[in-house]
């Protein structure tokens, strides 16, 4: 039996609708699946889910274009030869974000920063979860969100994120970090 061209058009339609659907829904999975990972603790998931090498270059660029610096106290521990300009800092700084931004490494901070987290008294820490601020498309394979951070002041940008759509699924390809988050950081190098 045929289907008429009405119903094969309402077929289309409804495919066409359900499509579309699961597109615009897929960021959310995927910034679902990366809160999950970092509250458990899973360096397995986290390393599915952000494109690790795309993240490193980013925060490398931001520092070169000074965006953003490593606390004051990692670029001096990890400097035991005399400063010989931006470009040096740099190289420190990429060496730094190359051996410290990692699935296990973020892992381990979130889980460090959710026991020092839980150790307050929830009158001390009102705003102990990370609040979403605006998650948006900015084009067809690109998505960005604004996160406020718990403990982070209202007046200071919050940590962005943007998910880049990779062959068939959503990863993370960049973060932008503010400088405050960046001094609260641990590196342990």
């Amino acid at each position: 039996m045929a289907l008429s061209r009405a119903a094969f058009r309402r077929r289309a339609l409804a495919l066409t609708a359900c499509l579309v659907a699961v597109y615009a829904a897929a960021p959310y999975v995927t910034l679902w699946r990366l809160y999950r990972a970092l509250g458990d603790g899973d360096a397995r998931t986290l390393a599915q889910v952000i494109d690790w090498q795309s993240v490193r270059q980013g925060l490398k660029d931001d520092i070169a274009e000074g965006i953003v610096g490593l606390p004051s106290t990692q670029l001096i521990a990890s400097n035991s030869l005399p400063p010989f300009g931006a470009g040096f800092v740099n190289g420190i700084a990429g060496g730094v974000v190359d051996q410290e931004v990692t699935p296990e490494k973020l892992a381990e901070a979130v889980h460090i920063s959710s026991q020092s987290s839980a150790a307050l008294t929830a009158s001390s820490l009102p705003n102990s979860h990370p609040s979403f601020e605006h998650a948006f498309f900015t084009g067809p394979t690109s998505f960005v969100v604004s996160v406020r951070c718990p403990g982070q002041d209202a007046d200071t940008p919050p940590l962005r994120v943007e998910l880049g759509l990779r062959g068939t699924s959503w990863k993370v390809v960049r973060a932008w970090i503010p400088q405050d988050l960046m001094d609260e950081a641990h590196f342990h190098t």
